[in-house]
């Protein structure tokens, strides 16, 4: 009994100090628990239900599953705690033949998290459906306790012991106000986030102590874990390997892991990537041969669209966004549309589409297998907001396999005679003269004489299943960055304020004197520090380590950034939360922890303030943060 008196005693001795934070968060993930009215969070209505149902039915729930009555019950407690107030709708409650509407269904999500979280419904069935709720919160609390534990474990493994980051860096976390909100929300992104972090915790200990089987199946279980939580984090299923290298090979053999990595991408980058696509146009569909082919019949330049139409396959289809500059300046306007067309055979086919979102304009055309010009004119709606040309050759399959070729697609401001062709200036068909009009091309290598990189379809289709985003889009959009520019600007600005604190569905916004702008101030500032840690100490680095953190962060930060690129094409525009990138919210705090204290050390230089002071700054720092953010969330829903 002694001894077991004081191993307790030296335990807590050893790691007070995340007792100590453990305990903080506790209080505040109760206090964010009970201060956000029920369904408040992110889409928290449909986890609630899949949770509920794995919790009340047999089996894994099929896409399309609902209980009429749960539905009836949770949309009226909806309802009573003022959800639909700022809306222009009301669910019917009385609807018996279709399921009362609660929102968007998750049950085609991962069904891991929405087992732990619905534990403890197995045991109350039948309680008030709010209270069931604050059950499946307190679940996700302990996943949050989970996610800091586990920052303490990574950071304690990469930095002796005393340094103040042990307890600066869970810390940071736990009052992270925009955190600590979604992780004390019924979500499968509370999942992912702390499994992630267990198991970057668990690589980070095979790496730094060596290979044993012990923690390798638990680094090996708490990926498979990871796995079916949430397709945001699936992408252990190639992390694991290089952290297996590197736990295999150490010391004077660490150069053949850091080859067998390099090879592996090298590999990657041959399998994955093609070269020849026509540059500035976005595959929709998937097609085993690039989208320029060198034809001799070809009016301009050496190349032409080539679009194959397929019995067995969904035609191709191949677009081009309009920068919203040009959207702006065409608004209200006439244009005319044309392109040089011929296929393989005689067939009937569709002019290039120029689309609003809401309308489609084209012409069905009979062409032969001579180019020839075809074009037309139409007027756009004065509120365009979205505005691509498309290029598809119909809109079902052929009895046959046929190709068609596009050449010299031309959009152009005003009405041009549709009988004449047009007299382009050069092979790159940019601008020229119709019916002895000057004109120039509002599209981008019209002509398919540019080329870039396009991905293998297979392995398109196979990270599309598995992981959010289309692959092929978003390498078209990294290569034409001005197409969605001001989109990409309107995530990041939305991401940076979601991860500080922007509550609720991403709509209530921390009060106070312009916060983010201080944020902003504060972020950069631990950025810079980052980066003189890294020039400072690279010889001192553990670049596996680093290696391993840095792909977490660029793969998801960088999903969550282009998750909802897509929405550019068509439907309601989705700028994506920090949410999908909480799963690193270990490595992404460690760099701006890390590089606050390498800013106060540099500011050694000029004041001399003792350490003690600098820590109750930080400390203050994010206990004034985390208060504002209940404060903004109270005023708001009060």
């Amino acid at each position: 009994m002694l001894a077991v008196s004081y191993a307790i005693r030296q335990f807590i001795k050893e790691h007070h100090v995340i007792i100590m934070v453990l305990l903080l968060a506790l209080m505040i993930g109760l206090v964010f628990i009970f201060i956000v009215p029920p369904w408040q969070h992110y889409d928290e209505p449909g986890h609630f239900e899949f949770a509920w149902l794995i919790a009340n039915q047999e089996g894994i729930p099929s896409p399309g599953t609902y209980d009429q009555g749960m539905r009836r019950e949770l949309a009226a407690s909806m309802i009573e705690h003022g959800f639909f107030d700022s809306m222009n709708f009301q669910p019917n409650l009385l609807a018996q033949d279709e399921p009362i509407w609660i929102g968007f269904s998750q049950i085609s999500d991962q069904p891991l998290y929405y087992y732990f979280a619905g534990i403890p419904l197995r045991f109350i069935p039948y309680t008030d459906i709010v209270f069931q709720l604050y059950l499946m919160r307190i679940v996700s609390l302990g996943l949050y306790l989970t996610t800091i534990l586990a920052a303490y474990g990574i950071i304690r493994e990469l930095i002796p012991y005393r340094h103040p980051v042990h307890w600066m860096l869970p810390l940071s976390i736990a009052l992270l106000p925009g955190f600590a909100d979604l992780m004390t929300a019924v979500n499968s992104d509370v999942g992912a986030t702390a499994f992630f972090s267990l198991f970057l915790w668990m690589s980070l200990c095979l790496i730094q102590r060596g290979f044993s089987w012990p923690k390798f199946l638990i680094m090996a279980i708490m990926a498979v874990i990871t796995f079916y939580t949430k397709n945001t984090v699936s992408l252990v299923s190639i992390l694991w390997l290089p952290v297996l290298l590197f736990a295999l090979l150490r010391d004077s053999r660490r150069r053949y892991a850091w080859m067998v990595v390099a090879l592996m991408g090298l590999v990657a980058l041959v399998v994955v990537f093609h070269w020849g696509d026509a540059a500035n146009w976005y595959r929709q569909t998937y097609s085993n041969k690039p989208t320029r082919i060198v034809q001799n019949q070809s009016p301009f330049g050496n190349y032409a669209f080539d679009l194959t139409l397929d019995p067995n396959k969904s035609p191709p289809r191949l677009l081009q966004v309009l920068p919203r500059g040009t959207v702006n300046a065409l608004q209200g306007k006439t244009i005319s549309l044309g392109a040089w067309i011929w296929a393989s055979e005689p067939t009937t086919v569709r002019t290039p589409i120029i689309s609003d979102i809401q309308h489609n304009y084209f012409q069905d055309v009979v062409v032969d297998t001579k180019p020839a010009f075809y074009a037309f004119s139409t007027t756009l709606s004065d509120t365009l907001t979205r505005v691509y040309v498309l290029v598809t050759p119909s809109s079902r399959s052929q009895d046959k396999q046929v190709s068609v070729f596009y050449d010299g697609i031309v959009l152009a401001e005003g009405a041009y005679p549709l009988d004449q062709e047009p007299e382009m200036s050069n092979s790159r068909a940019k601008s020229g003269i119709w019916g002895s009009e000057p004109f120039e091309n509002l599209l981008k290598n019209p002509s398919a004489e540019s080329a870039w990189p396009w991905i293998n379809p297979t392995y398109d289709r196979l990270i599309s299943e598995n992981y959010p985003g289309r692959p092929a889009l978003v390498l078209a959009t990294l290569l034409d960055w001005s197409m969605a520019d001001w989109y990409l600007q309107s995530t990041l600005k939305f991401l940076f304020q979601t991860f500080w604190g922007m509550f609720g569905w991403g709509h209530v916004p921390l009060v106070g004197f312009r916060p983010y702008t201080i944020l902003g101030m504060i972020t950069l500032s631990g950025l810079i520090g980052a980066g003189l840690v890294l020039i400072r100490r690279q010889s001192h680095f553990p670049w596996e380590i680093l290696f391993i953190f840095v792909l977490s962060l660029v793969i998801i930060w960088g999903a969550a950034l282009m998750r909802g690129v897509g929405s550019i094409l068509g439907g309601n525009i989705f700028i994506p939360s920090a949410r999908y990138a909480y799963p690193v919210i270990i490595p992404t705090m460690g760099i701006l922890v890390v590089g606050w204290l390498e800013v106060v050390k540099k500011m050694h230089h000029f004041i001399k303030p003792r350490m003690l002071i600098i820590y109750i700054c930080f400390i203050s720092f994010f206990m004034i943060l985390n208060i504002t953010g209940l404060i903004s969330i109270w005023t708001y829903y009060r």
